[in-house]
């Protein structure tokens, strides 16, 4: 019997969802092609698992139409009854895919050490008895912002596996969420080795540049909090150290080697990013040097806020804890190698206010910068030198004279403006005289 809607038409789990329905001694619900199995009497301990696998249910059913890939949600594991669940789960397979015949079926099931050996074997039964790729996870999986899932083992990543029908043994897939269109590309990529001192770290969002004799990164951090983007992967660099800091940093030559290695289609989808306060002005222009091609780096790592995903500039707070510092207007730049000329600053290439709110009247103007606004005549230009960044704070680059009545009124609204925007007071620097 294919899963039927509630009688009033309210499912539990909410518009889109069908009511729930035993089987084979557990409960599933249907989202679209997602299917949501839990116990029959969830614990309290098991419930806010239930919500999570919810949002990420619905999350996989509003994703690309062309994918519709059939998933199931395991909030819970068969124990003895595996192979009873996924005999019923085979019959009713078509209904998860009912406007084409699936080649692939995901679980996505947080499994212990003693079931895993017993999952394995029936994921690979199921793939031979059905003729469809099973694509699945062992171990822990770490619930990311955004409504995705990232396994994971102890402190590291773990790949999901996929089943073959007719090979003995499973395919390493990647760590990455489905949805992602880079996953199989930055998978085939090899992690260590290549480049001298540098050790490569999956990441729900992408990957992390690390040095090679670090320390191991906590599942707490924040990189393993940076929604993934389903267009394009993170590569994530550590904040750069201030000068005379002691500690192993990585350098741009070190950041270029990985970027050079990567396929250049896959080169120009990926936005590195400095996962701290912004490096100094300097550091992108290198790694477009050393690279010798242009880069697109964001400002700042993507932060899920609300329902909103706003790029970020984290560092540590006064309680020690890491919080965001300031959000940049301009969130992407690009750098291009300067081929023996002088160093060129970072162009702006996306921001998230539109520029024209910020202009002025009676012969003044405001532009977008890399770090900040640039406030001066309207007939003046910003110029083709590196401008100064704060990497705390954004920064207000006046173009005018400290004392001007007209000048003092303006910068105040913008320094105003700036608080509200980026969430941090601006650090205000004048500029040697107005230039009309």
């Amino acid at each position: 019997m294919p899963w039927r809607r509630a009688a009033d038409d309210t499912p539990p789990g909410g518009p889109g969802w069908s009511a729930p329905e035993p089987m084979a001694g557990l409960v599933a619900e249907r989202c679209r092609n997602v299917l949501l199995v839990t116990h029959p009497e969830p614990s309290t301990r098991t419930a806010g698992r239930v919500e999570q696998l919810r949002r990420v249910a619905e999350a996989v059913a509003d994703a690309d139409p062309g994918e519709q890939v059939p998933t199931v949600l395991f909030a819970t594991v068969p124990g003895n009854g595996v192979r009873e669940f996924l005999d019923a789960l085979g019959a009713r397979l078509p209904e998860l895919a009912p406007d084409r015949e699936p080649t692939e079926i995901r679980w996505v099931a947080e499994t212990s050490t003693a079931l895993q050996a017993e999952f394995g074997e029936a994921a690979h039964r199921f793939a031979d008895l059905h003729g469809v790729r099973v694509v699945t996870s062992f171990g822990r999986l770490l619930h990311v912002p955004g409504h995705t899932v990232f396994p994971v083992h102890g402190t590291s990543s773990r790949s999901w596996q996929q089943f073959v029908p007719g090979h003995p043994q499973p395919v390493p897939a990647g760590p990455w969420f489905f949805g992602a269109t880079w996953r199989s590309e930055l998978a085939l990529l090899p992690a260590a080795g290549l480049v001298p001192g540098l050790r490569v770290l999956p990441v729900p969002a992408g990957v992390v540049l690390l040095p090679a004799s670090g320390v191991e990164l906590p599942l707490d951090d924040i990189v393993y909090s940076v929604p993934m983007d389903p267009r394009r992967p993170l590569v994530i660099v550590p904040g750069t150290m201030p000068e005379g800091a002691t500690g192993e940093h990585l350098t741009a030559e070190q950041v270029a080697g990985y970027l050079a290695l990567l396929p250049a289609r896959l080169r120009a989808t990926v936005r590195p990013v400095v996962a701290g306060p912004l490096p100094e002005a300097l550091f992108w222009q290198e790694v477009a040097e050393e690279l010798e091609d242009e880069i697109a780096v964001l400002t700042g790592l993507p932060v899920l806020f609300g329902d909103e995903i706003v790029v970020s500039v984290p560092g540590v707070g006064t309680d020690g804890e890491i919080e965001v510092l300031w959000q940049p207007l301009a969130t992407e730049l690009r750098f291009e190698p300067a081929y023996g000329g002088p160093a060129r600053p970072g162009v702006v290439v996306e921001h998230r206010v539109v520029q024209p709110l910020w202009g002025s009247d009676d012969g003044w103007k405001a532009e977008i910068i890399a770090g900040g606004l640039w406030f001066g005549p309207s007939g003046a230009q910003v110029g083709d030198a590196v401008l100064p960044t704060d990497p705390g704070r954004p920064v207000l680059l006046v173009n005018g004279t400290d004392g001007d009545e007209a000048v003092t009124r303006r910068v105040g609204e913008l320094r105003e403006r700036l608080r509200q925007e980026c969430g941090a007071p601006p650090r205000t620097l004048f500029l040697p005289g107005a230039q009309r």
